[in-house]
Protein backbone atom coordinates (compact mmCIF):
# COMPACT_ATOMS: atom_id res chain seq x y z
CA UNK A 1 0.00 0.00 0.00
CA UNK A 2 1.21 3.54 -0.81
CA UNK A 3 1.49 5.91 2.20
CA UNK A 4 1.73 9.06 0.05
CA UNK A 5 -0.61 11.88 1.07
CA UNK A 6 -2.06 13.94 -1.75
CA UNK A 7 -2.84 17.62 -1.04
CA UNK A 8 -5.18 19.33 -3.46
CA UNK A 9 -4.13 22.92 -4.14
CA UNK A 10 -1.42 24.86 -2.34
CA UNK A 11 -3.27 26.03 0.77
CA UNK A 12 -0.86 25.79 3.68
CA UNK A 13 2.05 24.76 1.45
CA UNK A 14 5.26 26.77 1.87
CA UNK A 15 7.36 26.60 -1.28
CA UNK A 16 10.26 28.69 0.04
CA UNK A 17 11.16 31.10 2.80
CA UNK A 18 12.74 34.50 2.23
CA UNK A 19 13.17 37.72 4.13
CA UNK A 20 13.14 39.61 0.83
CA UNK A 21 9.41 39.45 0.15
CA UNK A 22 6.06 38.57 1.64
CA UNK A 23 2.85 37.51 -0.07
CA UNK A 24 -0.48 37.77 1.71
CA UNK A 25 -2.92 36.28 -0.77
CA UNK A 26 -5.91 36.80 1.50
CA UNK A 27 -5.26 40.55 1.74
CA UNK A 28 -3.98 40.77 -1.85
CA UNK A 29 -0.61 42.14 -0.74
CA UNK A 30 2.85 41.65 -2.18
CA UNK A 31 5.63 43.32 -0.21
CA UNK A 32 9.21 43.44 -1.49
CA UNK A 33 11.97 44.45 0.93
CA UNK A 34 9.42 46.25 3.07
CA UNK A 35 7.71 48.12 0.20
CA UNK A 36 4.23 47.29 -1.12
CA UNK A 37 4.71 46.41 -4.80
CA UNK A 38 2.12 49.03 -5.85
CA UNK A 39 4.21 51.70 -4.09
CA UNK A 40 7.35 50.53 -5.89
CA UNK A 41 5.57 50.55 -9.24
CA UNK A 42 4.54 54.17 -8.79
CA UNK A 43 7.65 55.55 -7.11
CA UNK A 44 10.74 53.57 -8.13
CA UNK A 45 12.48 53.21 -11.47
CA UNK A 46 13.17 49.81 -12.98
CA UNK A 47 16.84 50.15 -12.02
CA UNK A 48 15.97 51.12 -8.44
CA UNK A 49 13.69 48.10 -8.18
CA UNK A 50 16.37 45.77 -9.58
CA UNK A 51 18.88 47.16 -7.08
CA UNK A 52 16.34 46.62 -4.28
CA UNK A 53 15.79 43.00 -5.31
CA UNK A 54 19.50 42.27 -5.63
CA UNK A 55 20.83 44.16 -2.60
CA UNK A 56 17.83 44.49 -0.29
CA UNK A 57 17.77 48.31 -0.28
CA UNK A 58 16.98 51.16 -2.61
CA UNK A 59 20.10 52.85 -3.97
CA UNK A 60 21.08 56.39 -3.07
CA UNK A 61 21.73 58.81 -5.95
CA UNK A 62 25.42 57.87 -6.25
CA UNK A 63 24.71 54.12 -6.18
CA UNK A 64 21.93 54.53 -8.77
CA UNK A 65 24.21 56.47 -11.11
CA UNK A 66 26.91 53.79 -10.79
CA UNK A 67 24.38 50.98 -11.26
CA UNK A 68 22.95 52.59 -14.41
CA UNK A 69 26.45 53.19 -15.80
CA UNK A 70 27.42 49.58 -15.13
CA UNK A 71 24.32 48.30 -16.93
CA UNK A 72 24.93 50.67 -19.86
CA UNK A 73 28.47 49.27 -20.26
CA UNK A 74 26.93 45.83 -20.70
CA UNK A 75 24.54 46.70 -23.56
CA UNK A 76 26.70 45.49 -26.46
CA UNK A 77 25.72 42.07 -27.78
CA UNK A 78 27.94 39.46 -29.42
CA UNK A 79 27.74 39.66 -33.24
CA UNK A 80 25.88 36.35 -33.42
CA UNK A 81 23.04 37.83 -31.35
CA UNK A 82 22.41 40.53 -33.98
CA UNK A 83 22.39 37.86 -36.72
CA UNK A 84 19.95 35.77 -34.70
CA UNK A 85 17.67 38.74 -34.02
CA UNK A 86 17.63 39.78 -37.70
CA UNK A 87 16.62 36.22 -38.63
CA UNK A 88 13.99 36.19 -35.86
CA UNK A 89 12.55 39.48 -37.14
CA UNK A 90 12.40 38.16 -40.72
CA UNK A 91 10.53 35.06 -39.55
CA UNK A 92 8.28 37.19 -37.32
CA UNK A 93 9.34 35.25 -34.25
CA UNK A 94 7.45 36.10 -31.08
CA UNK A 95 9.30 38.83 -29.16
CA UNK A 96 9.63 36.79 -25.95
CA UNK A 97 11.06 33.86 -27.93
CA UNK A 98 13.55 36.22 -29.60
CA UNK A 99 14.53 37.63 -26.19
CA UNK A 100 15.06 34.11 -24.84
CA UNK A 101 17.15 33.06 -27.84
CA UNK A 102 19.33 36.18 -27.81
CA UNK A 103 19.79 35.98 -24.03
CA UNK A 104 21.46 32.62 -24.61
CA UNK A 105 24.22 34.35 -26.58
CA UNK A 106 25.20 36.76 -23.78
CA UNK A 107 27.62 34.25 -22.26
CA UNK A 108 29.69 34.53 -25.45
CA UNK A 109 30.85 37.99 -24.33
CA UNK A 110 34.11 38.28 -22.42
CA UNK A 111 33.97 38.27 -18.63
CA UNK A 112 34.04 41.53 -16.65
CA UNK A 113 37.36 42.51 -15.16
CA UNK A 114 36.18 45.78 -13.63
CA UNK A 115 37.66 45.51 -10.12
CA UNK A 116 35.44 48.28 -8.70
CA UNK A 117 32.31 46.39 -9.78
CA UNK A 118 33.66 43.15 -8.29
CA UNK A 119 34.58 44.90 -5.01
CA UNK A 120 31.16 46.54 -4.74
CA UNK A 121 29.51 43.23 -5.49
CA UNK A 122 31.56 41.40 -2.87
CA UNK A 123 30.73 44.05 -0.26
CA UNK A 124 27.00 43.95 -0.99
CA UNK A 125 26.61 40.17 -1.31
CA UNK A 126 24.83 38.76 1.71
CA UNK A 127 22.72 35.77 2.62
CA UNK A 128 19.42 37.28 1.46
CA UNK A 129 20.59 38.71 -1.85
CA UNK A 130 19.95 37.08 -5.19
CA UNK A 131 23.17 38.29 -6.81
CA UNK A 132 26.56 36.95 -5.76
CA UNK A 133 29.99 36.54 -7.41
CA UNK A 134 29.87 35.08 -10.93
CA UNK A 135 26.08 34.87 -10.90
CA UNK A 136 25.95 38.61 -10.28
CA UNK A 137 28.08 39.35 -13.30
CA UNK A 138 25.93 37.10 -15.47
CA UNK A 139 22.74 38.72 -14.14
CA UNK A 140 24.09 42.22 -14.82
CA UNK A 141 25.13 41.17 -18.34
CA UNK A 142 21.59 39.97 -19.02
CA UNK A 143 19.91 43.02 -17.50
CA UNK A 144 22.26 45.34 -19.37
CA UNK A 145 21.68 43.55 -22.68
CA UNK A 146 17.90 43.27 -22.59
CA UNK A 147 17.19 46.80 -23.91
CA UNK A 148 19.58 46.19 -26.83
CA UNK A 149 17.95 42.84 -27.58
CA UNK A 150 14.50 44.43 -27.63
CA UNK A 151 15.66 47.34 -29.81
CA UNK A 152 17.50 45.03 -32.23
CA UNK A 153 14.46 42.76 -32.56
CA UNK A 154 12.06 45.67 -33.07
CA UNK A 155 13.99 47.82 -35.51
CA UNK A 156 16.94 45.80 -36.77
CA UNK A 157 19.66 47.78 -34.98
CA UNK A 158 23.20 46.54 -35.48
CA UNK A 159 24.50 47.88 -32.17
CA UNK A 160 23.37 49.27 -28.85
CA UNK A 161 21.45 52.55 -28.82
CA UNK A 162 23.38 55.58 -27.60
CA UNK A 163 20.76 56.34 -24.98
CA UNK A 164 18.30 53.82 -23.73
CA UNK A 165 16.27 53.52 -20.56
CA UNK A 166 14.22 50.70 -19.12
CA UNK A 167 11.02 52.69 -18.82
CA UNK A 168 9.24 55.46 -20.65
CA UNK A 169 8.87 57.66 -17.60
CA UNK A 170 10.55 58.41 -14.33
CA UNK A 171 8.39 57.51 -11.35
CA UNK A 172 6.45 60.02 -9.30
CA UNK A 173 8.30 61.13 -6.17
Amino acid sequence: MNDTTVHNGLVGIIAAETSLSMVDGTAGELVIAGFPVAELAMNATFEESAHLLWYGELPDAEELTAFRADLARRRELPAVAYDLLRAAAQKRTDSMDALRMAAGTISLKSKSTDKSVCATQAKQCGTDTLVCAADGDAARNLLGAFPTIVAAKCDGRAGPPKTLTYSLREPRR
